[in-house]
């Protein structure tokens, strides 16, 4: 082997390595979830009657007892992913965190989009009246916590 040959097996030894070294990163649970629109409903829920909608934003008039939070949630990581964990914090106007909830979407091949749905019942959170904004964010797998 010559001198000119063992100098371009470095430099291959050396990109290969280069190249590669970022390999870990989706193993690592570093994948690109993007949440890609989400819209907030105020409804007007009556038992064995069909929900009424009130407007869009968290209203507090006008019988609203339920908000929906819907969107869609793309998978950039490059695999399916067998489960997105969809987190939403509700916040009070003074941003003080007043509930979480949390959503499973699951079987989700790469580069697809799915739509989530959160519906929150006044019936059941005593501070519903409080909830003024909501902030989202996706993780790779099951998390209930």
């Amino acid at each position: 082997m010559n001198k000119h040959q063992l100098i371009i097996g470095v430099i291959i030894i050396i990109l290969l390595a280069v190249g590669l070294s970022g390999c870990n990163e989706l193993q690592q649970g570093n994948t690109d979830i993007e949440i890609v629109n989400y819209s907030v409903e105020s409804w007007n829920h009556i038992l064995f009657e069909e929900d009424v909608k009130v407007g869009d934003g968290f209203i507090h008039t006008g019988g609203v007892n339920r908000y929906k939070i819907r969107g869609n949630v793309k998978n950039n990581a490059g695999k399916h992913l067998d489960a997105i964990t969809i987190r939403a914090k509700f916040y009070d106007l003074g941003g003080n965190l007043l509930y979480e909830e949390v959503e499973i979407v699951s079987n989700l091949p790469n580069s697809y989009e799915k739509e989530f749905l959160f519906e929150i019942s006044g019936n059941l959170i005593s501070y519903f009246e409080n909830i003024d904004s909501v902030s989202l964010s996706a993780t790779e797998g099951f998390s209930w916590e």
